[in-house]
């Protein structure tokens, strides 16, 4: 679901004690808007479809130079059997491509991708409804959220600002959060929704007609007066109903699985060396023993992840010193959690490139000059492990980690075979850069240990894996 901003979601709060009264003008200006977007009312069965873009610094190939984030999104509703479906797709650095689809038929929602990718064949039902999808889509949409903001405005909740060329309503809460919605009144558009307090926003321009509807075909979402998404509207048509095939779910997939997060589990996979598994619900996280203290392998999400995963250490490796965390690249997801670590002097791993990235992370800046760092070199070797520092189109500095002892490789976004071990039906060209590599290098592994999902890659799978797409 790709929530931004609440917007129907918050209407629920505009009731107030009378505040406000409307004059002739203003009672006169409502009705035209209301009148102009009464047709909407019709609108029981529609496909709509964007492309979007995003710019990513801190998920970029290149911290210096922001990659966009490319994506596509379809939507079909059909409010009459209460039904819908939506596809969304996002291409990131490497060419991994998420791709996944939630149908919604006899009041259950499922979710399930479409690729393969990150959940393979399995299937998740979602606590999602027809309402929430159609906010959604309103977020998006100007003459959906216009419809529905007029249809909550009243002398009690709503201040009205009539200038030359535009009008501005002022929807107002009990908790005095006030959402601003601005209109063009020649021609009629709704042209922005704006959070004051929030110093959230999104603006609508660029309107075009197709099958008789006008639409805004350019959304654009700003927070603190950034750009965080930029969507082009590119086909919006009514529809007799969705075609059923739509919604059905493909065959060969199953079963369902729970979403529940599991507790955190302690797995030795060697003398030395431990895996802590379900780490911010599907991550995993590696721990070596070393004259010189405990290395723990991965650092995601946040601070409170990091704390948790410490504790869980502490907890099987009492009176051991964590003297080192190391990441595999300093994408946001991998390197949320190495505040907790720096900041109670524990020395962070990384390749050098990494370590720029992570100095230059907003979210460290006023701390991270106190930090501790150890460069790593292609082909290092540090305490028994041999790191590895590939070039690849994901990140310009990435590493991996082999452990020739045990033959395990633990590595963060190079490989993406779903925990269940189907393959998926697109490979990234980083999943093909990095199996390539590591032919090349004639690295000797039982297992491959994923930061993400999966934490039991095996030869004969990486191998079928590549086979179903290139020849070996």
């Amino acid at each position: 679901m790709k929530k931004f901003i609440p917007l129907i979601s918050g209407l629920i709060l505009f009731i107030s004690t009378p505040t406000f009264a409307f004059n002739t003008d203003e009672v006169s200006i409502l009705n035209t808007l209301t009148n102009h977007y009464e047709f909407v009312e019709d609108l029981n069965n529609l496909s709509v479809s964007f492309k979007g873009k995003r710019r990513t610094t801190f998920q970029s190939d290149n911290y210096l130079k922001p990659y966009t984030i490319k994506s596509l999104y379809e939507y079909q509703y059909d409010l009459d059997e209460k039904q819908f479906y939506f596809h969304d797709q996002h291409v990131y650095p490497g060419n991994y491509i998420f791709d996944e689809n939630i149908v919604h038929k006899n009041g259950k929602t499922i979710l399930y991708d479409r690729n393969g990718f990150t959940k393979g064949k399995q299937l998740q039902y979602l606590d999602y409804n027809l309402t929430e999808f159609k906010e959604d889509l309103t977020e998006d949409l100007d003459l959906l959220a216009a419809h529905s903001i007029l249809a909550h405005i009243t002398n009690e909740n709503t201040k009205i600002k009539i200038l030359k060329e535009q009008v501005i309503l002022t929807l107002k809460s009990d908790d005095k959060e006030k959402v601003n919605y601005t209109f063009s009144l020649s021609p009629i558009q709704l042209t922005s929704i704006a959070y004051p307090n929030l110093n959230v926003k999104t603006v609508f321009s660029k309107p075009i007609t197709q099958m008789n509807i006008t639409f805004a075909s350019s959304v654009k979402h700003f927070k603190d007066n950034k750009l965080k998404n930029d969507l082009t509207l590119y086909k919006l048509k009514k529809i007799s109903g969705i075609n059923q095939a739509m919604l059905e779910i493909p065959k060969g997939y199953g079963p369902f699985v729970d979403e529940i997060d599991n507790p955190l589990r302690w797995v030795e996979l060697a003398t030395d060396l431990y895996l802590i598994n379900y780490v911010a619900g599907d991550r995993h996280v590696l721990v070596k023993e070393s004259k010189n203290g405990l290395t723990v392998f991965g650092a995601p999400r946040s601070s409170k992840v990091s704390e948790q995963v410490i504790a869980f250490i502490n907890k099987h490796l009492p009176n051991k010193n964590i003297d080192s965390v190391y990441i595999t690249h300093a994408h946001s997801d991998h390197m949320g959690g190495l505040n907790y670590y720096a900041n109670k002097g524990i020395s962070i791993i990384a390749d050098q490139y990494s370590i720029n990235v992570i100095k230059a992370y907003p979210k460290f800046s006023e701390v991270v000059n106190n930090w501790k760092f150890t460069s790593v070199k292609h082909k290092q070797s540090l305490n028994n492990a041999i790191f590895y520092v590939p070039k690849n189109s994901h990140s310009d500095g990435q590493s991996f980690v082999y452990f020739p002892t045990s033959k395990i490789i633990y590595q963060g976004d190079f490989l993406e075979i779903p925990f269940d071990n189907s393959l998926p039906t697109h490979m990234a060209d980083v999943e093909k850069e990095f199996i390539d590599f590591l032919r090349v290098e004639k690295i000797n592994y039982n297992r491959i240990v994923g930061h993400h999902r999966n934490n039991n890659m095996t030869p004969k799978v990486v191998n079928a894996y590549y086979s179903s797409h290139h020849n070996l």
